[in-house]
C-alpha cells in the first residue's frame, strides 16, 4: 500500500529542501508515521483503482447474551426490536469503499465453496455518502444465510477513496512524521538539557494532536 505522504509533502510542512544525499532519512520517517496512522485509524487510506477479490468472513449476529449481540450489528437500525419476530439482515464487514465509479450492483459476493452468489441490498453506515466517509459493509435482505467460514465470502469492488485520501489524514501523517524527523536530534528520547531546566521526555507514543486529528477517521472492530 501507498504511504500517506511523501519526503516532498514533508519538505514543504518544513519549510525546507532535502538534497539527493538527504531524501533518506525524511522518507523513512514519512514511511513510518504513514504506517503508525494507518495501524491507529485500522484503515489503509488506499486510493479507488480497478475493482479486485477480497476475502472475508461473515459473523453470526447471535451470541450467548445479549451483550454479544449488540456488538457485531447497528442496533436496532438493522434489527429493530430483540424481541420482533422480524429476521435480521446478515451484514458483512468489509474493506472501506465509496459507491463512486461503481454501483452497488457492480459489487459481487460469492461462497468461494461453492460458487453461491449473494446479492447485497443496502450499504453500511447508511448515511455514509453524505458525511463525505467510506461504507464498510454490505448489507443482504433478510433472511440471508452467509457461509461462516473464515474467508469463504469473496467480494469484488473497487476498494478504497475515490482520488485522495482525507486532507485531515495528510495533516495528522506530517505533523507525526515531522516529529519522527526531529526525533534524530534526541536519540535518547529526551530533548533539550537539564542544566538550563528545560529537558523534556518525548512520549513513546502517537503524538496528542495527531490523535485528535484522527479522531473521527477511526474505524472501530468488535471483539469475537
Amino acid at each position: 500500500m501507498a504511504d500517506l505522504i511523501a519526503y516532498t509533502d514533508l519538505a514543504s510542512y518544513l519549510g525546507v529542501t532535502f538534497s539527493a544525499g538527504e531524501q533518506t532519512t525524511p522518507t523513512l520517517c514519512c514511511i513510518a508515521a504513514s504506517d503508525l496512522i494507518k495501524g491507529a485509524t485500522n484503515r489503509q487510506f488506499e486510493i479507488q483503482g480497478a475493482a479486485s477479490d477480497r476475502y472475508f468472513t461473515a459473523q453470526r449476529p447471535f451470541g450467548s447474551n445479549l451483550v454479544n449481540l449488540a456488538y457485531w450489528y447497528p442496533w436496532p437500525s438493522v434489527y429493530p426490536s430483540l424481541f420482533s419476530s422480524i429476521t435480521p439482515s446478515p451484514m458483512l464487514a468489509v474493506d472501506d469503499f465509496f459507491l463512486s465509479s461503481q454501483t452497488l450492483g457492480n459489487i459481487t459476493v460469492t461462497d468461494v465453496g461453492t460458487n453461491t452468489t449473494y446479492t447485497p441490498t443496502q450499504t453500511w453506515p447508511f448515511n455514509a455518502a453524505s458525511q463525505g466517509a467510506p461504507f464498510t459493509s454490505l448489507v443482504f435482505a433478510a433472511g440471508t444465510f452467509l457461509p461462516l467460514g473464515e474467508g469463504q465470502l469473496k467480494v469484488n469492488a473497487k476498494w478504497g477513496y475515490v482520488t485522495s485520501i482525507p486532507q485531515g489524514v495528510k495533516a495528522a501523517a506530517l505533523l507525526q512524521a515531522s516529529r519522527f524527523f526531529k526525533r534524530k536530534d534526541a536519540p535518547f528520547g529526551v530533548a533539550g538539557t537539564d542544566n538550563m531546566g528545560n529537558a523534556m521526555r518525548l512520549l513513546a507514543k502517537l503524538d496528542p494532536d495527531v490523535e485528535e486529528m484522527l479522531t473521527s477517521y477511526r474505524r472501530w472492530y468488535a471483539a469475537a
